[in-house]
């Protein structure tokens, strides 16, 4: 069981009255033998990235999975049809249908593992993953590439003709 606290913390900074907040989280874990671990997290740094991204081509859509970091937080996904995306803002929330500033569109926000892209407008797509914190503070991001394997196959196929 998981038991978050948020606790401020007010930095005050010896040359008068400028004031700085911090956000930190406690989660606290009771593993089997009932011991519990506790881990201070703080939320204004950046949280780790997925522990990974597939993305694989079917017949009608590209089916794109992950597994969460350790917090389990969650991700946004941004398509391109080239291989350009912008950066996350920090502190901006991003819903679907989103553009991020020097490219990308974001098509997923949440907490799922998994999600069907319909529909790519094109035979190569990209994509990026990030994790966010509920401060909106972004990962570094993972980046994937998917190739219709039909248009694979049909080079394969004229290549295997000469």
């Amino acid at each position: 069981m998981k038991l978050k606290i948020l606790f401020l913390l007010i930095l005050i900074v010896i040359t008068g009255s400028v004031f700085a907040q911090k956000s930190l989280t406690i989660n606290q874990d009771l593993n089997a033998n009932g011991n519990s671990s506790t881990e201070l997290r703080d939320e204004n740094t950046a949280p780790a990235n997925p522990e990974y991204f597939t993305v694989r081509f079917t017949c009608y859509f590209i089916k794109l999975m992950w597994s969460s970091n350790q917090n389990d937080d969650p991700v946004i996904i941004a398509y391109n049809s080239v291989n350009k995306f912008g950066t996350p803002v920090n502190g901006k929330e991003y819903e679907e249908g989103d553009i991020l500033p020097d490219g990308g569109k974001i098509i997923y926000s949440g907490n799922c593992s998994h999600f069907r892209h319909f529909n790519p407008p094109s035979d190569k797509c990209y994509y990026k993953i990030w994790s966010v914190n509920k401060n909106f503070i972004y990962s570094i991001g993972i980046e994937s590439t998917c190739i219709d394997e039909s248009l694979i196959n049909s080079i394969i196929t004229f290549i295997n003709r000469e």
